[in-house]
Protein backbone atom coordinates (compact mmCIF):
# COMPACT_ATOMS: atom_id res chain seq x y z
CA UNK A 1 0.00 0.00 0.00
CA UNK A 2 1.56 3.02 -1.09
CA UNK A 3 -0.04 6.77 -1.53
CA UNK A 4 -0.82 9.94 -0.81
CA UNK A 5 -4.51 11.64 0.23
CA UNK A 6 -5.19 15.09 1.20
CA UNK A 7 -6.42 15.25 4.74
CA UNK A 8 -9.67 17.62 4.63
CA UNK A 9 -10.39 16.10 8.61
CA UNK A 10 -7.36 18.58 9.69
CA UNK A 11 -7.05 21.71 9.75
CA UNK A 12 -4.10 23.94 11.00
CA UNK A 13 -3.89 26.77 13.13
CA UNK A 14 -1.42 29.26 12.52
CA UNK A 15 0.40 31.67 16.06
CA UNK A 16 2.98 34.18 14.61
CA UNK A 17 4.64 37.12 16.39
CA UNK A 18 7.21 37.90 19.02
CA UNK A 19 5.38 36.41 22.06
CA UNK A 20 4.25 33.33 20.17
CA UNK A 21 5.99 30.59 21.79
CA UNK A 22 5.42 32.36 25.54
CA UNK A 23 1.83 31.79 24.62
CA UNK A 24 1.46 28.73 23.90
CA UNK A 25 4.44 27.59 26.47
CA UNK A 26 1.58 28.97 28.58
CA UNK A 27 -1.06 27.51 26.98
CA UNK A 28 -0.34 23.96 25.73
CA UNK A 29 0.68 20.51 27.62
CA UNK A 30 3.82 20.45 26.06
CA UNK A 31 7.43 22.22 26.09
CA UNK A 32 6.92 24.51 22.48
CA UNK A 33 9.92 26.84 24.35
CA UNK A 34 12.53 24.64 22.95
CA UNK A 35 11.11 23.33 20.34
CA UNK A 36 13.52 23.90 17.06
CA UNK A 37 12.11 24.12 13.47
CA UNK A 38 13.52 20.37 12.72
CA UNK A 39 10.67 18.60 15.05
CA UNK A 40 7.72 18.75 16.05
CA UNK A 41 5.50 17.58 18.77
CA UNK A 42 2.29 16.54 20.23
CA UNK A 43 0.36 18.89 22.63
CA UNK A 44 -2.94 19.45 24.01
CA UNK A 45 -5.00 22.43 24.94
CA UNK A 46 -7.06 21.93 28.26
CA UNK A 47 -10.06 23.61 29.59
CA UNK A 48 -9.64 25.51 33.27
CA UNK A 49 -11.05 21.64 34.61
CA UNK A 50 -8.38 19.22 32.78
CA UNK A 51 -10.32 18.39 30.01
CA UNK A 52 -8.85 17.88 26.93
CA UNK A 53 -10.39 20.52 24.21
CA UNK A 54 -7.75 19.78 21.13
CA UNK A 55 -4.80 17.83 20.49
CA UNK A 56 -1.78 18.77 17.91
CA UNK A 57 0.62 18.63 16.14
CA UNK A 58 2.95 21.63 16.96
CA UNK A 59 5.46 22.66 14.29
CA UNK A 60 7.81 25.32 13.96
CA UNK A 61 8.86 27.54 10.60
CA UNK A 62 10.78 29.89 11.75
CA UNK A 63 11.49 31.89 15.60
CA UNK A 64 7.84 33.28 16.11
CA UNK A 65 5.82 31.10 13.38
CA UNK A 66 4.12 28.01 14.69
CA UNK A 67 1.82 25.94 13.19
CA UNK A 68 -0.34 23.92 15.08
CA UNK A 69 -2.35 20.91 13.30
CA UNK A 70 -5.88 19.48 14.50
CA UNK A 71 -8.97 17.83 13.70
CA UNK A 72 -11.00 20.34 11.37
CA UNK A 73 -14.30 19.84 13.84
CA UNK A 74 -12.20 21.32 16.61
CA UNK A 75 -10.78 24.01 15.25
CA UNK A 76 -13.28 27.15 15.19
CA UNK A 77 -14.28 26.55 18.93
CA UNK A 78 -10.36 25.79 20.13
CA UNK A 79 -9.07 28.79 17.93
CA UNK A 80 -11.76 30.95 19.42
CA UNK A 81 -10.79 30.41 23.15
CA UNK A 82 -7.08 30.28 22.56
CA UNK A 83 -7.72 33.83 21.23
CA UNK A 84 -8.97 34.84 24.33
CA UNK A 85 -6.13 34.30 26.10
CA UNK A 86 -3.90 36.65 23.87
CA UNK A 87 -4.03 39.29 25.84
CA UNK A 88 -1.51 41.96 25.35
CA UNK A 89 0.91 39.05 24.14
CA UNK A 90 2.44 40.35 20.47
CA UNK A 91 0.73 36.77 19.02
CA UNK A 92 -1.50 36.82 16.42
CA UNK A 93 -4.58 33.42 15.90
CA UNK A 94 -5.53 32.68 12.96
CA UNK A 95 -6.86 29.40 10.77
CA UNK A 96 -4.53 28.41 8.48
CA UNK A 97 -5.96 25.31 7.03
CA UNK A 98 -6.05 26.80 3.60
CA UNK A 99 -2.64 28.06 3.47
CA UNK A 100 -1.23 24.38 5.17
CA UNK A 101 -2.26 22.34 2.12
CA UNK A 102 -2.35 19.27 4.69
CA UNK A 103 -1.57 15.98 2.49
CA UNK A 104 -1.05 12.24 4.06
CA UNK A 105 1.58 9.72 2.54
CA UNK A 106 1.44 6.18 3.38
CA UNK A 107 4.01 3.42 2.39
CA UNK A 108 6.84 3.35 -0.12
CA UNK A 109 5.16 7.18 -1.01
CA UNK A 110 5.87 8.31 2.40
CA UNK A 111 9.14 6.21 3.14
CA UNK A 112 10.66 8.12 -0.28
CA UNK A 113 9.66 11.23 1.02
CA UNK A 114 11.04 11.18 4.57
CA UNK A 115 14.36 9.90 3.53
CA UNK A 116 16.08 9.71 6.52
CA UNK A 117 14.08 11.78 9.29
CA UNK A 118 13.94 10.18 12.40
CA UNK A 119 10.53 10.36 13.59
CA UNK A 120 8.95 13.52 14.78
CA UNK A 121 11.46 14.98 12.45
CA UNK A 122 10.43 18.17 10.30
CA UNK A 123 11.92 19.29 7.25
CA UNK A 124 11.64 21.96 5.01
CA UNK A 125 12.29 21.62 0.78
CA UNK A 126 10.92 23.58 -2.15
CA UNK A 127 7.92 25.27 -0.13
CA UNK A 128 6.19 22.07 1.15
CA UNK A 129 6.81 20.91 4.94
CA UNK A 130 7.65 16.99 5.46
CA UNK A 131 6.49 15.81 8.92
CA UNK A 132 7.45 11.81 9.80
CA UNK A 133 5.02 10.27 12.29
CA UNK A 134 5.74 7.16 13.68
CA UNK A 135 4.94 3.85 11.57
CA UNK A 136 1.36 2.13 11.93
CA UNK A 137 2.03 -1.38 11.67
CA UNK A 138 5.03 -1.20 9.91
CA UNK A 139 3.57 1.24 7.49
CA UNK A 140 5.30 4.38 6.98
CA UNK A 141 3.57 7.65 7.50
CA UNK A 142 3.97 11.14 6.91
CA UNK A 143 1.87 14.46 6.71
CA UNK A 144 2.78 17.12 3.66
CA UNK A 145 2.28 20.36 3.87
CA UNK A 146 1.97 21.77 0.34
CA UNK A 147 0.06 25.66 0.24
CA UNK A 148 -1.36 26.01 -2.73
CA UNK A 149 -5.38 24.78 -4.04
CA UNK A 150 -3.47 21.40 -4.65
CA UNK A 151 -2.31 19.68 -7.62
CA UNK A 152 -2.98 20.84 -11.04
CA UNK A 153 -2.34 18.73 -14.35
CA UNK A 154 0.57 19.23 -15.97
CA UNK A 155 2.36 20.29 -12.61
CA UNK A 156 4.39 18.63 -10.02
CA UNK A 157 3.38 18.42 -6.74
CA UNK A 158 5.20 17.83 -3.73
CA UNK A 159 8.16 18.23 -5.85
CA UNK A 160 8.11 14.55 -7.05
CA UNK A 161 4.53 13.59 -8.28
CA UNK A 162 4.23 14.22 -12.00
CA UNK A 163 -0.52 15.61 -11.81
CA UNK A 164 -0.99 13.67 -15.07
CA UNK A 165 -5.35 13.57 -14.72
CA UNK A 166 -8.11 13.31 -12.81
CA UNK A 167 -9.52 10.66 -11.75
CA UNK A 168 -13.20 12.02 -10.16
CA UNK A 169 -14.29 14.01 -7.60
CA UNK A 170 -16.41 13.90 -4.77
CA UNK A 171 -17.62 15.33 -1.64
CA UNK A 172 -14.41 14.96 -0.55
CA UNK A 173 -12.03 16.42 -3.23
CA UNK A 174 -10.62 15.24 -6.38
CA UNK A 175 -8.47 12.30 -6.91
CA UNK A 176 -5.70 12.69 -9.62
CA UNK A 177 -3.55 10.39 -11.36
CA UNK A 178 -0.17 11.07 -11.02
CA UNK A 179 3.82 9.72 -11.53
CA UNK A 180 5.90 8.90 -8.91
CA UNK A 181 9.03 9.96 -9.98
CA UNK A 182 11.21 8.41 -6.85
CA UNK A 183 9.29 5.42 -7.40
CA UNK A 184 8.75 5.28 -11.41
CA UNK A 185 4.96 3.86 -10.79
CA UNK A 186 1.65 5.85 -11.44
CA UNK A 187 -0.66 6.56 -7.88
CA UNK A 188 -3.62 7.72 -7.43
CA UNK A 189 -3.03 11.18 -5.46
Amino acid sequence: MHGAVPLAHLGAIGARGADAAKFLQGQLTNDVATLGTSTLRLAGFCSAKGRLQASFLVSLASADDFTLVCAASVLPATLKRLSMFVLRAQCKLRDATAEAGLWGLVGETARVQIGDLPVWGRREAEGTSTLRLPDAGGVARCLVSAPGDGPRIGAVFAGRYDIVGTLGKGGMGAVYRAMDRELDDDIAL
